[in-house]
């Protein structure tokens, strides 16, 4: 038999293998601590006096809006938490419903507030600082609200049609119009306050918007697409 070559056999030094398992266990100890300090700690975050609390929408600084039982479980409650001040429960009552929509990071929510014994529905926004605002507008479908407060979405108008509308503390309300037709709607918003969406045309055709503050409502020109069944985002 051949006497085995240093090219089929490799002799480690006892020493060496030890320094090697060490230096494996340090890292995998290492990697392992890092995991557990990265894990932020499980919160519970309670309920309005019931049994259950279901989270809806959480935002970058760690609040929550959500859906809560109150004493007795026989009814849901709106609720928006903070890490600092806790739970607290949102507009509602027996008969009159909150839905939230959206929530930015600074605590503000969009949503709608629904009269069960007038049927009235309006869209509103919130917050724990200021409380409650009644845009005095008819819910029509998506509500987006961006971090600079601002809040669009569509409104039904007295006619039955509806519109595209932008909101702010700021500038108030502002109906976006269409491109001649008789109907608009936002399907999103970006942090600058641009509004994409789609309208008809004076033809009833339909096309895609861009809006904005400076030059207001535009339309998207497209080549080769069939606009009635595309859609726009923006970022």
């Amino acid at each position: 038999m051949k006497p085995p070559t240093l090219s089929h056999c490799a002799v480690v030094p006892r020493r060496l293998k030890q320094l090697t398992l060490t230096a494996a266990a340090a890292l995998a100890l290492a990697l392992a601590l890092a995991a557990t300090a990265a894990a932020p700690p499980l919160v519970d975050i309670g309920t309005l006096g019931g049994s259950y609390s279901y989270p809806t929408f959480l935002n970058n600084s760690g609040q929550v809006v959500g859906s809560s039982t109150v004493a007795g479980d026989g009814e849901y409650r709106p609720f928006f938490w903070d890490p600092v001040t806790g739970m607290q429960a949102m507009p509602a009552s027996g008969t009159v419903f909150n839905y939230p929509a959206a929530l930015n990071d600074s605590g503000l929510v969009a949503g709608s507030l629904y009269d069960n014994n007038t049927g009235e529905n309006r869209i509103y926004v919130w917050s724990a600082a200021t409380g409650l605002t009644d845009l005095g507008l008819s819910p029509g479908g998506q509500l987006t609200l961006n971090n600079a407060g601002q809040v669009a979405g569509n409104t039904y108008l007295a006619a039955g049609n509806f519109h595209a509308f932008i909101w702010d503390a700021a500038g108030g309300l502002r109906d976006l119009g269409t491109l001649g037709g008789l109907n608009s709607s936002v399907q999103g918003m970006n942090a600058s306050g641009q509004v994409v969406g789609d309208s008809d045309r004076a033809d009833g055709s339909s096309a895609l918007f861009i809006w904005d503050a400076a030059n207001g409502l535009r339309e998207i020109p497209l080549t080769g697409v069939d606009s009635g069944s595309a859609y726009v985002s923006v970022i």
